[in-house]
């Protein structure tokens, strides 16, 4: 039976990453089947590379060497390949160092270990990182467990989830660093903060031992479920002992034995394997044969959720940087060039791929060298006129018109490019919307509604920033005093288009009302501006006073927090057209990772019967307060 110790998850399981492990993670090589089909169905463009590479462009010569070894666009020619990638690497292609260096994870050659010491120099995130294993295995170069965990450091610093990883477990463990258990939780707060089920899984342990951060089982089984659902095979195993011991939620043998099933099947031979076998066999001793085949159906209908959009992609700050300074002088607006792959880079990238008719896979090298050539962000020669090659072909990939492809920044109400303006007072402060999220007066809100202010009131009392994150407009405040009321996130954060949605806030404050409203919409594309897929778009009415307003589903939860809405005369000077209510809210499991990072409680619910407008505002209004900007600085 599954003990009551696992099943409390009272024993922490410590990371071993093996070389076949990372291998398998990081320099996976399934080619992004919309760039492959790009290139095959292009008539003139082999010629356009070939003539490129033969001109000294690095982009074109390391595009052409993967093309050639996949025998994308052309017969496969591993002779040829060779000799592009050669030329890509005496030029400095920062993708044919990398992959140059990559291969010391198998063969630790002396000329690998060289280029993984070039591309670190130049402070690529993963030649970091391979170097790093490198040292820590004594591949290549002489074991030095202290020069690993700096060089994992590095590449930890630009986010790479495997290093994050790796360090936790080094600072677990001791390995080329002091035992530090409260420095291992925070890089598992980051990698988790970044979509890693892996770092869910380890620090629910964490949690629920109490190992470096304070004790907190249901923070920790919280973390296991989330882990779950992502797939992980130890979570799911963990999650069968929460249904068998009716911890969380009703005991449940049918849904315990089903777990276990789960959990074999994505769990690869060892000891828990063998544990989630014997243990389903015991309970399932106990079930009729309808109850098993209820399980076994449960377990052919269950998809794991996609593991969360914002993973890193970690192509280097250098790398990114050039991608940044090139969509800028194509006319697409990528934010600040700061080497950082935030939503603004990814928006612009999306509309530049929107434009050529591509859809770049960014963990792909075929889709990164794609992108890199198309942009000329490397190369060192410009690329051939693309354009004008596409204008004489017979495709039906054509450049959207220029309304669509590359949307004006300046068209969302915003006090900067993606931010939309709060409530603006006399006194130069501003007001939005926040609500509770849990009874210690934590206090969710939008990071542009109290970015710079000197005081902060909410709902009349004052308040601190206790964490803010301009990359997903959001901002935690904290309030002293009792919590009239909190709202509760939904627990499943799947958002269907078409569902009903209603926002809750403060619009047009003093203007209007001093009274909170509600409006009602739908939600009405599941990806925001330039497709970012941290938003949702929404029909429900919104107005400056709104940022920061949770959006409730027809249930009463929360799905989502209002962030920006589409000016209307802007886009209307563009296309011709008035939109009307094309709003957009942060997505509720966005939120969620953001308050896990910071280890910050919430509440969420599962399935409950549907309610109307008048009982969501009921039961929002005491939860719902007035945000207050005083004094914004210039």
């Amino acid at each position: 039976m599954v003990s009551v110790k696992r099943a409390t998850c009272l024993k922490v399981l410590a990371i071993f990453f093996t070389v076949a492990l990372i291998a398998g993670v990081l320099t996976g090589t399934a080619r992004a089947l919309d760039a492959q089909s790009y290139v095959e169905s292009t008539d003139g463009f082999f010629a356009v590379l070939q003539l490129d590479a033969q001109r000294g462009n690095i982009d074109a010569q390391y595009l052409l060497s993967a093309l050639l070894t996949n025998g994308i666009g052309a017969p496969q020619d591993m002779a040829g390949a060779e000799q592009w990638f050669a030329e890509a690497y005496k030029n400095d292609h920062p993708l044919a160092i990398r992959d140059m260096c990559a291969n010391s994870i198998e063969g630790f050659a002396r000329e690998s270990i060289a280029a993984c010491r070039e591309g670190a120099n130049l402070g690529d995130p993963m030649t970091l990182f391979f170097l790093g294993y490198a040292y820590r295995l004594g591949g290549g170069v002489d074991l030095n467990e202290k020069r690993a965990a700096e060089l994992f450091e590095q590449s930890a610093e630009q986010n790479v989830i495997a290093a994050l990883l790796v360090m936790a477990a080094m600072y677990q463990e001791g390995i080329g660093v002091g035992k530090n258990p409260v420095k291992a939780v925070r890089y598992l707060r980051r990698a988790s903060a970044l979509g890693s089920p892996e770092a869910d899984r380890e620090l629910a342990f964490a949690l629920c031992k109490g190992a470096g951060v304070h004790k907190d089982v249901t923070a920790g089984i919280r973390l296991f479920e989330r882990a779950a659902r992502y797939g992980d095979g130890t979570a799911l195993y963990y999650v069968a002992g929460f249904y068998e011991y009716g911890l969380r939620r009703r005991r449940d043998l049918v849904k315990a034995y089903a777990y276990l099933l789960l959990a074999e099947n994505r769990l690869e031979s060892g000891e828990t394997r063998t544990s989630a076998q014997n243990e389903r066999v015991v309970i399932g001793r106990g079930l009729s044969e309808q109850q098993i085949e209820r399980a076994e159906g449960f377990v052919r209908d269950w998809v794991p959720d996609a593991v969360p959009l914002r993973d890193y992609v970690p192509l280097g700050l250098t790398l990114i940087g050039n991608f940044q300074t090139a969509l800028t002088r194509h006319g697409f607006d990528p934010g600040p060039v700061d080497g950082l792959y935030g939503p603004k880079t990814t928006g612009a990238i999306d509309a530049f791929g929107r434009q050529q008719g591509i859809e770049f896979n960014l963990i792909d090298t075929v889709s990164i060298a794609l992108l890199s050539y198309l942009l000329g962000a490397v190369g060192h020669a410009d690329p051939a006129s693309y354009s004008e090659l596409r204008q004489t072909e017979n495709t039906d990939k054509r450049p959207l018109p220029q309304s669509q492809e590359s949307p004006s920044m300046g068209a969302v109400t915003s006090s900067s490019p993606q931010e939309p303006e709060p409530d603006s007072a006399d006194d130069g402060g501003s007001s939005g919307t926040g609500f509770y999220i849990n009874d210690r007066g934590h206090v969710l809100t939008n990071q542009h509604v109290v970015s710079r202010c000197r005081t902060i009131l909410v709902g009349g009392s004052h308040a601190e920033v206790v964490a803010s994150d301009p990359d997903l407009d959001l901002a935690l405040l904290r309030v002293e005093g009792p919590v009239p009321a909190i709202s509760a996130f939904r627990l499943n954060s799947s958002i269907a288009q078409g569902e009903t949605v209603y926002a809750y806030g403060f619009p047009l404050n003093s203007l209007v009302s001093n009274e909170p409203s509600i409006s009602t919409g739908l939600v009405t594309a599941l990806t925001g501006l330039q497709n970012s897929p941290l938003h949702v778009q929404i029909s429900a009415p919104v107005q400056p006073g709104s940022s920061g307003s949770p959006v409730f589903d027809s249930s009463g939860r929360v799905i989502g927090i209002v962030t920006m809405k589409l000016n209307a005369l802007a886009t209307a000077m563009v296309t011709g057209d008035i939109p009307q209510n094309i709003n957009f809210a942060i997505r509720a499991s966005i939120a969620k990772l953001f308050l896990d990072a910071h280890g910050i409680e919430f509440s969420e619910l599962t399935e409950t019967p549907d309610i109307d407008a008048t009982a969501i505002a009921d039961q929002a209004r005491p939860a719902t307060p007035l945000v207050v900007c005083s004094d914004r600085m210039r």
